[in-house]
């Protein structure tokens, strides 16, 4: 397969053809690098040059890249910049020469690929100069970072992962992701609904996953979660991580009235009581629940999912990130820091019972932009419809709404397609209902490689934090 263009989140062939991802509508590959000095040789084109400053600089053979050129509108892609090197190096082979895994790794794109050591200084010099070049011009980079790794199966050797019944399709991606089999075992139910666990596989002083996200049924996917933790606790597992991407009960995380319970605290209670060692969470309703466990919690964070979809979909223009009530700030502004510092607005709004909002008025000026609703969790969904009628009246020109956690109980599907909302976006960290999957207005983005990075770098004991640099 011979690539001629890499295009932000896309990979097209020399007739504009897509090859992987998206091309961005209206966007002309003419004109959209310029090189410092800007001048080109007699008859060269931008991509050509591109290819020659490398060459000159890296000392990298332009006969050898010819065939790849790399070029930017909003941001360079460096995941891609992985593939296009290895489309280089290899011509398409699926495997390196030694074996050597060298991962490349940022936020929502992350890959293991192989590479000789001794092209580690090429490809860190290759990625350097283009994102110097991208700076020089204005776009926002994004950064990762490189360090030749372990192959997956001696890195994952002691790992395991054992699969509750609240999100299967997620653990399996995750599986799929790390390479290995998921965990053996049985949940099941009896007559009386008692749940029952069984292991058919030794665990003894494994490192084991357990990924089970609490929706609904909250209540038997909480006591799934527990009683498997239990099992391998007895089952003699060396250390058991609750993988939780859906932490149910998370909106009761203070008193919001006399005599009411903080139901958090409680669930975090019986998780390390349950006999985990650690937790894995993704985007928390509160940060302060990480403190409610007595045992390491890592919450992660979708917003570089979420950016690289919006970035790849939408491209950069006009982009204003809207948060739906004022406790939403802090998540809507570190979006907005990935999306290039794109301005931020805020939907003031009154809840006059539970269950119900009402939209008073937007705080900054949305006239014209293109606007991204961010929260984490959508329930009805009441607040999401009623901000995005809002932001058209005021006049904005679409609103999209991007949230970690699409719970949709009752008729909330029915009530995002009726709703002026263009698209709402949820991650998978929810398993999808029957009428979220006929949905029109709803798409899902997965979180898997995400989560099954920061897996990795837990039974690595390297830095998971270093996801989000």
């Amino acid at each position: 397969m011979k690539i001629v263009h890499v295009v932000a989140a896309a990979l097209v062939d020399g007739d504009g053809r897509v090859l992987l991802a998206q091309r961005p509508e209206g966007k002309s590959l003419a004109g959209l690098w310029e090189f410092p000095g800007g001048k080109l040789e007699p008859g060269e084109s931008p991509e050509t040059a591109l290819v020659r400053e490398l060459d000159e600089e890296l000392g990298i053979v332009a006969e050898e890249l010819a065939p790849f050129t790399f070029v930017s509108f909003g941001y360079p892609d460096f995941h891609l910049v992985m593939l296009l090197y290895w489309c280089w190096r290899w011509q398409g082979q699926p495997h390196g020469r030694d074996g050597q895994a060298l991962r490349w790794e940022r936020p929502g794109a992350m890959a293991a690929l192989p590479m000789p050591p001794a092209d580690v200084p090429l490809v860190e010099a290759l990625v350097a100069a283009i994102g110097a070049r991208a700076r020089h011009h204005g776009c926002t980079c994004v950064t990762g970072r490189l360090w030749p790794a372990k192959p997956v199966s001696e890195g994952a050797r002691d790992m395991k992962i054992l699969a509750g019944n609240g999100n299967p399709e997620l653990a399996q991606a995750i599986a799929a992701y790390l390479e290995i089999p998921l965990t053996s075992a049985s949940v099941r139910r009896f007559a009386d609904e008692e749940i029952f666990v069984e292991i058919h596989e030794n665990v003894r002083g494994e490192d084991v996953f357990v990924v089970q996200s609490t929706a609904a049924p909250a209540n038997d996917n909480l006591m799934e979660l527990l009683i498997c933790i239990d099992a391998l606790r007895r089952a003699s597992a060396r250390r058991i991580t609750a993988v939780v991407p859906y932490f149910g009960y998370a909106r009761q995380d203070r008193k919001s009235g006399s005599r009411t319970p903080i139901s958090a605290k409680l669930v975090a209670n019986l998780i390390t009581m349950a006999g985990a060692d650690r937790v894995l969470c993704l985007d928390l309703h509160a940060g302060q629940i990480q403190g409610f466990f007595d045992i390491p919690t890592d919450n992660l964070f979708a917003a570089p999912v979420m950016a690289a979809d919006i970035t790849a979909r939408m491209g950069m223009e006009d982009l204003m990130v809207v948060s739906p009530d004022v406790g939403g700030v802090v998540r809507a502004r570190a979006l907005a820091k990935r999306l290039g510092n794109a301005p931020l607005a805020i939907v003031d709004k009154r809840r006059e019972r539970p269950g119900e909002s009402e939209v008073m008025n937007i705080i900054g000026d949305v006239r014209g932009r293109r606007c991204i609703l961010v929260d984490d969790i959508v329930d009805s969904a009441g607040t999401l419809c009623n901000a995005a009628a809002a932001l058209l009246e005021s006049g904005a020109k679409s609103v999209t709404a991007y949230v970690s956690h699409g719970v949709l109980s009752g008729g909330a599907v029915a009530r995002v397609d009726g709703s002026a909302l263009a698209e709402l976006v949820v991650t998978d960290s929810i398993a999808a209902t029957a009428a979220v999957k006929a949905a029109q207005k709803v798409r899902r983005i997965t979180i898997a490689p995400l989560l099954a990075e920061a897996m990795r770098r837990t039974a690595e004991e390297s830095s998971v934090s270093s996801l989000f640099d």
